[in-house]
């Protein structure tokens, strides 16, 4: 049906009945039922009983309770509704100064509380759970008829539903759903499914928003043939989800996007498609699973022992199945566990992880494996990591000298080229200072993703990377890793990036090396000849708000977690390179910056911070000096 046509019909538009099939199961480990529900049943019961009397929990946060009929056009933030009647494309959501940010709506009509509460019916056969979950399933349905609100803007949240509604299906079974629903359902579906096909993500939306539609399409299209062009579109899907793992995965397994998180995010999608594909006999070619089990390789190296991965631009805490708790702070590992059993690469299975229900579907290792140790380079994806042990100490340090983003606009990147982040004893030091909020965020959303809330320079107060929209950049910074050389301690890794280039004249060079045996040396310097529209250059370390500073009279400053010393960090200028002797002690500024340790929270914390005149740098370098004090 055309777009014009859906536009006149408005409110009265319905699909046409058709005989689309029934409702299939999406198949899962029985076995791995039982051994999940052990350890979760508890935790679907809390969200359970919480959502049943209306406290909806996501995103951080409780919310007061609303009826289930208003629920789906609700902003929390304002109080007040989205419009419900609107053909879905005339609703502006963006930057709406009377409502909250979008997400909060569209992470509740994800209706990820489904599948919780049909596993907990299946666990313990409590027909309270499963008329729950059927209402929840009717209302929805009711409440949003085809194309009609904002629930039906974006692919991905399209794609999330059919998620939580095939995998509720399965888990209740379809003795349990009246005939009634049952249509409804197929027919929901069957929107689902035309919708994804007529909108797809493109061009310079084609990023985890597409692998998250073609997977979907996908799953749902072998399920249910006989929806709308179901099978042509799955084949189709599962050939272009192959493609955009290649695509949005580089060589040496870092996500394209540059987030660990939205890398998981991802690949969690690919798993389930694994699963489906697995029952159908398909399978993707040899070279696609080397590069799921390449991302398996990186993220085991960019994780401590802790299993906490550095939060590296984007994070708004997106998942596809969720089992309990929304912010499941350990999903990188979780996905890495299940990554590492359905891509057959054991050895890059985390040292911990726990049960979940997603792992029905995804899988979960049956082991951990060795933990990598010394430098791991990662090029095409921009990443050098240092790792080493002793004496009580783990520690890890990244340095980023990789793309901004993925595509043009480079949609979850942040302006963070050469910056550090170090975990001492599987928890943050130097750490980003986070996401915050999205389409509501204004100045904020622009002030997270800027270089002065990350761990490298800022000159003049500028942005490597000039930020363009919400999810847009312009001018680029283009960074990479140098040759590098071996230093008295060990390994280095020197990058650079040309973000200053044009409008100061300059190339920031950083080299990170390996102080033996405890400790590194982070040198910046700036090639080139400044412009005189240089007037300051800054340089910042945000500190994970769990570290508290001393700062001493000679300008370093110690570093301590629980009252206890764990690091020391002294700032030096150098005249040269000759003379490593030589060079002035700098004083570092303790500043409070903004932090948000999670998606819509805001709060403070601690960073180091030392500025310069640009004539300081002229002709000579910063040395960033920091000690481990041994256990």
């Amino acid at each position: 049906m055309k777009e014009h046509s859906l536009r006149r019909r408005g409110r009265t538009f319905t699909l046409e009945a058709g005989d689309f099939g029934t409702l299939a199961l999406f198949e899962f480990s029985q076995e791995t039922f039982v051994e999940v529900t052990k350890n979760c049943w508890q935790e679907w019961q809390t969200e359970v009983e919480r959502a049943r009397v209306g406290r909806w929990h996501y995103l951080g946060c409780t919310w007061d309770p609303v009826p289930l009929a208003d629920l789906w056009h609700f902003d929390p933030v304002s109080g007040e509704y989205w419009e419900r009647e609107k053909y879905c494309f005339d609703v502006a959501y963006r930057h709406r100064p009377d409502r909250g940010d979008i997400k909060y709506t569209w992470e509740m009509n994800r209706l990820q509380i489904l599948p919780v509460a049909a596993a907990l019916f299946r666990a313990k056969g409590q027909k309270e759970d499963l008329r729950f979950c059927l209402e929840v399933m009717e209302s929805w349905i009711d409440s949003n008829p085809p194309f009609l609100g904002v629930n039906w803007n974006s692919g991905i949240e399209l794609a999330l539903r059919i998620m939580s509604f095939t995998t509720a299906v399965s888990l209740l079974g379809q003795e349990n759903i009246p005939e009634n629903l049952k249509l409804k359902l197929v027919k929901t579906l069957n929107a689902h499914l035309v919708w994804l096909n007529r909108y797809p993500s493109k061009y310079s939306s084609a990023n985890n928003h597409l692998i998250a539609e073609l997977s979907a399409t996908y799953i749902l299209g072998r399920l249910m043939p006989r929806l709308n062009k179901a099978k042509l579109l799955a084949d189709r899907a599962f050939v272009e989800l192959g493609e955009q793992i290649l695509c949005q995965i580089h060589e040496d397994g870092v996500g394209a996007e540059q987030s660990p998180t939205y890398s998981c995010f991802a690949l969690e999608w690919v798993l389930l498609a694994l699963n489906m594909a697995r029952h159908q006999g398909e399978k993707f070619e040899p070279q696609v699973m080397n590069r799921l089990k390449s991302s398996a390789k990186h993220l085991r190296w960019m994780m401590d022992e802790g299993g906490n991965v550095p939060r590296i631009g984007d994070d708004d805490e997106g998942r596809v199945i969720l089992s309990g708790g929304a912010r499941e702070e350990d999903y990188v590992r979780n996905i890495l566990s299940s990554l590492a059993e359905i891509a057959d690469c054991p050895e890059y299975a985390p040292l911990k992880d726990r049960a979940h229900l997603r792992q029905i579907w995804t899988g979960r290792a049956a082991s951990a494996g060795p933990s990598p140790e010394g430098a791991g380079f990662f090029d095409e994806g921009g990443y050098s990591v240092f790792r080493h042990s002793g004496k009580g100490l783990r520690s890890l340090i990244a340095l980023d000298h990789g793309p901004l983003g993925h595509l043009s606009i480079a949609a979850h990147g942040h302006a963070d080229a050469l910056s550090v982040w170090w975990h001492l004893n599987d928890q943050p030091v130097f750490v980003d200072a986070g996401t915050y909020l999205y389409h509501s965020g204004g100045e904020a959303r622009d002030m997270f993703r800027g270089t002065m809330q990350h761990n490298t320079l800022c000159l003049s107060s500028k942005d490597q990377s000039k930020i363009s929209g919400a999810f847009n950049w312009s001018n680029p910074a283009r960074a990479k890793r140098v040759p590098m050389s071996q230093t008295a301690g060990g390994l280095c890794a020197v990058g650079r990036h040309d973000g200053y280039k044009k409008p100061f004249g300059v190339i920031h060079e950083r080299k990170l090396a390996l102080d033996a045996p405890y400790g590194y040396s982070i040198r910046d310097q700036l090639l080139g000849t400044p412009k005189k529209g240089l007037k300051e250059v800054c340089l910042t370390y945000v500190l994970h708000p769990s570290i508290a500073v001393n700062l001493r009279e000679n300008g370093s400053v110690d570093l301590l977690r629980d009252g206890k010393k764990i690091a020391g960090v002294e700032l030096w200028l150098r005249p040269d390179d000759t003379l490593r002797r030589s060079g002035s002690r700098v004083h570092f500024l303790i500043e409070e910056v903004a932090y948000s340790g999670s998606f819509g929270t805001r709060e403070t914390t601690c960073s180091l911070r030392a500025r310069f005149a640009p004539n300081d740098l002229k002709s000579g370098w910063l040395e960033t000096k920091v000690s481990i004090d041994a256990a």
